[in-house]
């Protein structure tokens, strides 16, 4: 199964967990116990840290965003990622780096290293589409950018630079919702069908949000816990099952290397 997680949700409720804990002390330590990720570490940036402390943590899409006084990081969680507290600090397998105030630790754990922490700048998201929680979806903006795009209405989702944030669970989720097949062009959707979409787009993920993410292989929250949001999915990893709606099977097919599960009856 390839899955493409953890996806906003996912991240926000990470988001939230960091934020909840976070001390309000200058970090006393940064521990690096390698050099890379997927991509090299800010090694200097992160070293620098020492005797600053961290304001907020913000998010944009998946990617978290940790503010120092004096310079930002976005952390990528990749597929099996994640950040945890520790008080009592017990070394994990797969733990890269350490961030230690004078009571507490947080660690950043990733045993197949496909996140990344890099340093944020005014570009980092230059290129990226808007995030359908923090910023407004203009419905006749789509419309107007779908236009001009030639690819199936799922694929066109996944792609961060037309939406921050939607993965492949959610994206099946999200077009059942809307009543959209999800091999249909884009730029054949009318403006109701945008409407659907992004209006179905803040309800899932908001959702998902309320259940905690969706918990599947390494997905837990800041405390070691799973989501919930897996037991309210209608067509993801339902194949065969009946829909919930008119009772016809769901069906499963492959789009760019991915499952992708819609119900052939409500999603013509």
């Amino acid at each position: 199964m390839n899955l493409n997680m953890p996806e906003l949700p996912e991240v926000e409720i990470i988001r939230l967990g960091i934020e909840k804990n976070l001390p309000t002390e200058p970090i006393k330590n940064v521990s690096l116990l390698r050099k890379d990720l997927r991509f090299p570490l800010p090694i200097k940036e992160l070293n620098d840290l020492k005797n600053k402390s961290i304001s907020s943590i913000g998010r944009r899409g998946k990617f978290l965003i940790l503010k120092s006084d004096t310079s930002e990081f976005i952390s990528h969680l990749g597929m099996t990622g994640h950040w945890r507290y520790e008080s009592d600090y017990q070394p994990v397998k797969h733990d890269h780096v350490i961030i230690e105030w004078n009571t507490i630790k947080l660690i950043y754990n990733d045993p197949r290293r496909f996140g990344y922490i890099l340093k944020n700048t005014d570009s980092t998201f230059k290129n990226f589409g808007p995030d359908p929680i923090l910023d407004k979806l203009d419905k006749n903006q789509f419309f107007k950018i779908g236009k001009k795009s030639n690819t199936p209405i799922k694929s066109w989702l996944l792609n961060q630079k037309n939406i921050l944030g939607v993965g492949n669970i959610y994206a099946s989720e999200i077009l059942f919702k809307s009543k959209i097949n999800p091999k249909k062009i884009t730029s054949k959707l009318k403006l109701k069908n945008w409407e659907d979409i992004l209006t179905n787009t803040i309800k899932t993920l908001n959702q998902a949000i309320h259940q905690g993410g969706s918990s599947l292989r390494d997905y837990k929250n800041i405390d070691g816990e799973q989501g919930n949001m897996q037991n309210h999915w209608q067509v993801y990893g339902k194949e065969n099952f009946l829909c919930t709606t008119c009772t016809t099977k769901i069906k499963k097919i492959t789009q760019t290397n991915r499952s992708t599960y819609f119900c052939p009856h409500c999603q013509k």
